[in-house]
């Protein structure tokens, strides 16, 4: 822990994390007294309201004539989803203490005697879990801070939040900051101009807990709250590869699947004016989103299930030369929380959505067509699934770091992980 002589010094060693969340320049000496003398005094300002549904939101008690801002606690620290359903599991005062937080009002308090009620507890307090990266050192500062999720306490937690897609509709903000001085994190909320009583604080949806067996509500969420993400690589680390099996003016049909809010597609257009490029997502806000960003491209932004035949994403059978797979697999890999035997226990070695996805990509190829996988799964954890839905290995390369990727700007894309796998039908 830090020591420092006052508020004003305080800020200063502060004040790059203050500006980074973007909390108004007018409110960081109010911010540091607040911190330094933690004074969580909300409850003076705002109270909570109960919706028709029995949920919360955080209203303006009194009519707030300017900018302020308070503290908001964190009731919980966890390092990632399977560390947060065994600390659930082991820990009926930690279940209680959180059931209260979501619990709707008026309801009686959860039952939670079995490992099944205890996921549904996790996947309740999923979309309430936000990352925040911290660094602990030089190695993790070199790859961008090691992540902790947070929950906030009722007065965070019971903010009305809304996406990307209608961040103007937001009357607040709040973000996380760590204190060097007690060595604690909490979060900030404020307002930034006047708010008349009972009128409701929205604040802009945050990232929640990597939870993906909450399926598509899960992606669903993700999409919500962050308006591009590019996962693993950018298309400059692959893009090699690609053209191996894609020559410029090449022409015929190329897949990207499970694209998100990636720009892949486009940059791939740019670079093969001669393809008809397919994006395709199970999550609509995404595709919806990819559309509306690049609405000058050729490339066909689509919806559906890629865990049954493609022909309804318009990819019959037989007509791609390329399936672009940049993460999507490796998703579908994800084991369970409750099938972990640790924390390093991660990857499966099958899945039935996994075989069902890769026999529909082999299904789709045109004869000497390609699958390209980017993955972090080891090759012979890999092979084996490859050659149960059809598909032979013809090349395993790794992928070179670019600098964006050694910055921490990709998720989970460390140096030497990443791999491409070359597949073309048995």
């Amino acid at each position: 822990m830090a020591a420092y002589a006052d508020d004003g010094a305080w800020l200063e060693a502060h004040a790059a994390q203050f500006a980074a969340i973007q909390l108004p320049r007018e409110l960081w000496n109010e911010a540091a007294r607040k911190v330094r003398a933690q004074i969580f005094d909300g409850g003076a300002s705002l109270t909570y309201a109960v919706e028709a549904d029995g949920g919360w939101s955080v209203v303006a008690a009194r009519d707030l004539e300017g900018m302020d801002v308070w503290l908001v606690d964190h009731v919980w620290l966890v390092k990632d989803a399977f560390a947060a359903f065994t600390q659930l599991d082991a820990h009926e005062e930690l279940r209680d203490r959180l059931d209260a937080l979501v619990r709707p009002h008026g309801t009686a308090p959860g039952s939670y005697g079995d490992a099944e009620s205890t996921l549904g507890l996790l996947k309740t307090l999923a979309p309430l879990a936000h990352p925040m990266r911290l660094v602990a050192d030089a190695a993790a500062a070199a790859r961008g801070g090691d992540v902790t999720y947070y929950v906030q306490d009722e007065l965070g937690s019971r903010l009305r939040t809304v996406g990307v897609d209608d961040a103007g509709a937001a009357t607040a903000g709040r973000a996380a900051v760590y204190d060097a001085e007690t060595n604690a994190t909490l979060s900030l909320l404020w307002v930034a101009g006047p708010l008349a009583a009972g009128l409701e604080l929205v604040v802009p949806r945050l990232m929640g807990l990597e939870l993906l067996e909450d399926g598509q509500r899960y992606w669903a969420r993700r999409m919500d709250a962050e308006e591009v993400f590019e996962w693993y690589c950018p298309f400059a680390a692959i893009a090699g590869v690609v053209a191996r099996v894609l020559p410029r003016g090449a022409t015929g049909l190329v897949l990207v699947s499970g694209n998100g809010t990636s720009d892949l597609p486009v940059e791939l257009e740019r670079a093969h004016a001669g393809a008809r490029i397919v994006a395709a997502d199970y999550a609509d806000n995404a595709t919806a989103r990819m559309r509306r960003r690049h609405p000058d491209s050729r490339v066909a932004w689509v919806t559906g299930d890629l865990t049954a035949s493609f022909a309804p994403l318009g990819c019959a059978d037989g007509s791609a030369a390329l399936v672009l797979d940049k993460g999507c697999l490796d998703a579908m890999l994800i084991k369970p929380v409750r099938e972990r035997a640790d924390v390093t226990d991660t990857w499966a070695a099958s899945s039935p959505d996994a075989l069902a996805y890769l026999s529909a990509a082999r299904a789709c190829l045109r004869p000497a067509g390609v699958v390209l996988v980017v993955t972090l799964g080891r090759r012979a954890m890999r092979e084996p699934l490859f050659a149960a839905a059809g598909l032979v290995v013809r090349e395993w390369l790794a992928v070179a770091p670019t600098a964006s990727m050694t910055a921490g700007k990709h998720a989970d894309a460390g140096a030497g992980d990443l791999h491409v796998a070359v597949l073309s039908s048995a």
